[in-house]
């Protein structure tokens, strides 16, 4: 049999354990929102993904203008180069029962796109409507 005692503390447990869960998944939206919003949190994350390098970056992933002098990415033996890329307005969503990361409304600029270092693979000179 439980005491008034041990069911106001029982109590008590799970109103600290909901508070700590509301306030974990508070930190992680905020967390996430800086790295993909801020031009600071943007060039964080970008100089953490494995094979990639990234010479001049302005600008946020999220939410409005980035732009980037030179992009490499580094998959095993291939190497994937792209000069001067640049987007505005860009606007991701999450579609879960699609299984997809979506991109909306991009404006895309890129100069020149390189495989290995061979000849171009794209050389566009405007920009780019996806």
């Amino acid at each position: 049999m439980t005491t008034p005692d041990q069911s106001v503390r029982k109590r008590r447990r799970w109103r600290v354990a909901v508070a700590a869960l509301a306030a974990s998944g508070l930190v992680l939206a905020s967390g996430l929102l800086w790295l993909t919003r801020s031009e600071t949190g943007s060039a964080w994350l970008l100089a953490r993904v494995p094979g990639l390098t990234l010479a001049g970056s302005r600008g946020s992933l999220a939410g409005g203008a980035f732009a980037a002098e030179r992009i490499e990415l580094r998959m095993g033996s291939r190497t994937l180069s792209v000069q001067r890329l640049a987007w505005r307005d860009a606007d991701w969503s999450w579609r879960p029962h699609d299984g997809a990361l979506r991109y909306w409304r991009p404006f895309v600029g890129c100069r020149l796109l390189r495989l290995d270092g061979g000849t171009p693979v794209v050389d566009v000179a405007g920009p780019l409507h996806l």
